[in-house]
């Protein structure tokens, strides 16, 4: 069994009890196992990453599609109708899911905003390599993902799972992500300061090779175990 948040679930509990083999995302999550890292999907990998064009202004992916997204959206529209000064320092692309559609409509009065309803594994490939930023939620495998391509990624974890928390306060700890807790009062306003301190931030230019060795690490941490 593999183990991908910071905090095992009943759930992960149970089966932990029967399990010959336990891997973890996150280092000393469960007793006896072992940590190998997020498992991503190779699908994210594609040829279309070395097509990426240099832009002249940071990009900023806004990758909040689950249901408990839909207060991210509100805060970030309200900045853009407030400080049009973000609409002209950044390239903007949003991702919606399939659950805040309804937000499409108020994205698409700005032209400079590219919107997607939805992204499967190799345009999530693409995005991620064009991005210098992002603003998220705290699911660990979207963190990880990030992580891989070099993004700096403002993290707004869902306030009512302690998990997504934890993943985000392991990611800004380590790497020196932002986390900003949304079970304080959460100012929109604040969020367009952290913003608007990362006009000049470009990431490094994503390595395809890089990516896929941490991609196949995973993979053969666990592979190898098993197998011993």
């Amino acid at each position: 069994m593999h183990e991908s948040d910071s905090t095992p679930g009943l759930s992960t509990r149970i089966a932990a009890k029967f399990a010959s083999k336990i891997f973890l995302g996150f280092p000393e999550v469960l007793q006896g196992g072992e940590y190998v890292g997020q498992i991503i999907s190779h699908e994210l990998i594609n040829q279309r990453l070395a097509e990426s064009p240099q832009v002249d202004k940071p990009t900023i992916l806004v990758n909040c599609g689950s249901l408990g997204s839909a207060s991210v959206h509100k805060a970030l529209l309200g900045l853009l109708e407030l400080d049009s000064e973000l609409l002209e320092k950044f390239h903007w692309t949003v991702l919606l899911g399939k659950l805040n559609k309804n937000f499409r409509v108020h994205y698409e009065q700005y032209p400079q905003i590219m919107v997607y309803d939805f992204a499967d594994q190799k345009l999530m490939g693409k995005l991620y390599c064009d991005a210098d930023i992002s603003i998220c939620r705290g699911g660990s495998t979207t963190l990880m993902e990030q992580q891989l391509f070099g993004i700096h990624q403002i993290i707004i974890p869902i306030p009512w799972t302690h998990d997504q928390f934890l993943n985000g306060e392991f990611f800004a700890k380590t790497y020196g992500h932002t986390l900003i807790d949304q079970t304080k009062p959460f100012r929109s306003a604040a969020l367009g300061d952290i913003l608007l301190s990362k006009t000049k931030y470009r990431k490094q230019p994503v390595q395809i090779q890089d990516v896929v060795q941490q991609v196949t690490a995973t993979k053969d941490r666990i592979l190898d175990s098993l197998l011993t």
